[in-house]
């Protein structure tokens, strides 16, 4: 892998790190949802990269839409394929 996807690879993996971290201690605030988490990175770093899966990749304000759109039910096979791709 060139050093340059091992960097941004790192990176993504820091930055969901701090999103779980930050959703880590339910019983603090159990009204937190992971949804709230992306969501103030997407406010906080919109166009860094969030997820990467093969050819795919979705920044933080792509990834809080694509949530939305799964939460009301307008949900995109696409997506749904790299999320399950991703894990």
């Amino acid at each position: 892998m060139p050093s340059n996807n091992k960097s941004s690879a790192r990176a993504v993996l820091d930055s969901w790190t701090r999103a779980l971290t930050l959703t880590a201690r339910i019983e603090e605030n159990p009204q937190r949802l992971l949804a709230d988490v992306i969501q103030e990175l997407a406010d906080k770093s919109g166009e860094a990269t969030a997820l990467i899966s093969g050819e795919t990749c979705f920044r933080f304000k792509q990834l809080y839409k694509r949530s939305i759109d799964i939460a009301v039910g307008r949900s995109n096979r696409v997506f749904e394929k790299a999320m399950l791709s991703a894990c």
